[in-house]
């Protein structure tokens, strides 16, 4: 009786094994086997003269990655001046929130990987400008051309110029993909007349890269002049100039952080990384109108790690 007892359990015990493996070969658990993709929306260029500009509002109908499409995104604000100090991707992911995830079986490979976002009119963008009292926000609607609604942003990697990527091979796992917008068409509070202004071509120029491919260059800079020269709704320029071109023109990155209630404004920037080699770039502090000590430094762009601090001083050149 109890060896009968003990095969019938035998073959219970197996049942239930072979049952689990063929459950999870056919139907593995949520959230294996799969690729994620998370899209972030940022920035890389602004006109020069921008440094009172704070957010830009946009209204997004669609994100698609490689066909893998999202409607109704809703409005999205970017946000240029950030009271947040990042020194790593951990805390920049923790500020910003993504602008869409995309779920892919694992090992997916993406042929011509590209993102693209359609857009309504018009856009939002908020200045600062300075007032009795402190900044007062003022708040600006651009048109936009129907057709420069819609932009296919290639993902971009950095061998000896800025080329397209011709496949993207998707691991188990996350990943993350931000966009670059081009913001030189906004143009500055000082220069819009009574009429709407238009953002005339869109985002062109606009690209998007992994975060693999990516350094989070941040750091601090401190005003050392008993009379600070900078006020509330006023801004400073980080200006990166590289050695590397995107397309026919040189990469110039401009970042417009700023803190006006304290002596030390802090500012980030997201720079392509080169493929097994570092690259020389020259880091420069401006603040237009106003004349400044020269305000520079030349820095290695690592390939090998994702982050880079640079602080700075600065003083008037008076």
């Amino acid at each position: 009786m109890k060896k009968a007892v003990f095969s019938v359990f035998l073959v219970v015990i197996s049942f239930a094994l072979s049952g689990c493996f063929v459950l999870e070969t056919f139907f593995p658990p949520i959230g294996e086997n799969e690729a994620k993709v998370s899209v972030y929306l940022n920035y890389y260029t602004i006109n020069r003269e921008n440094r009172n500009i704070k957010s830009i509002e946009i209204p997004i109908k669609s994100i698609s990655l490689n066909g893998n499409k999202k409607d109704d995104v809703g409005n999205k604000v970017l946000t240029l001046r950030c009271d947040q100090k990042f020194t790593d991707f951990g805390t920049f992911f923790g500020f910003y929130s993504s602008l869409s995830n995309f779920v892919f079986p694992a090992d997916t490979t993406l042929t011509g990987p590209h993102v693209e976002m359609e857009f309504e009119s018009p856009l939002k963008v908020t200045y600062l400008k300075e007032d009795i009292g402190g900044a007062q926000a003022t708040e600006v609607y651009f048109s936009v051309p129907a057709d420069k609604r819609k932009i296919d942003m290639k993902i971009k990697t950095l061998a000896g110029n800025l080329n397209e990527m011709s496949e993207l091979d998707l691991p188990e796992g996350q990943s993350e993909i931000i966009m670059m917008l081009n913001l030189d068409g906004i143009i500055p509070l000082k220069d819009i007349g009574g009429d709407v202004p238009t953002l005339t071509n869109g985002f062109n120029g606009s690209f998007a890269m992994l975060t693999d491919d990516i350094c989070l260059v941040s750091g601090k800079l401190t005003d050392t002049n008993e009379t600070p020269i900078l006020h509330a709704g006023e801004g400073f320029v980080v200006n990166l100039s590289s050695t590397f071109y995107l397309g026919e023109t040189q990469f110039n990155y401009l970042s417009y952080p700023v803190f006006s209630d304290s002596v030390n404004r802090y500012y980030y920037m997201l720079i392509p990384q080169q493929t097994n080699s570092g690259y020389s770039s020259t880091v420069k502090v401006n603040i237009p109108d106003k004349p400044l000590k020269d305000v520079s430094k030349t820095v290695t762009i690592p390939y090998d790690k994702q982050n880079l601090e640079v602080d700075f001083e600065f003083m008037s050149g008076d």
